[in-house]
């Protein structure tokens, strides 16, 4: 199991739109310099899978100032039934 998740690529998801599973990949990537340079461009690659599901109640107001934890919860509350 140890070999394997050192040097070996994950399978892609099955019924997974393929760029969300190439974004899944490259987060998974072994050399940092292949992954996703930082929060923010993570959020924006994301947006597009975050449509018509609802906020996560009683936390996410429109931010005023962009912050991580906002950015990660506003994803996750559109992405979670």
């Amino acid at each position: 199991m140890f070999e394997k998740q050192v040097n070996e690529t994950p399978p892609e998801i099955p019924g997974m739109p393929e760029e969300l599973n190439r974004l899944i990949t490259e987060l998974l990537e072994k050399k940092p310099e292949n992954r996703p340079p930082d929060a923010n461009t993570l959020y924006e690659r994301l947006q597009p899978f975050a449509v018509d599901l609802p906020m996560l109640p009683g936390f996410l107001t429109p931010p005023s100032v962009a912050s991580p934890g906002r950015m990660y919860a506003r994803v996750v509350g559109r992405v979670l039934p």
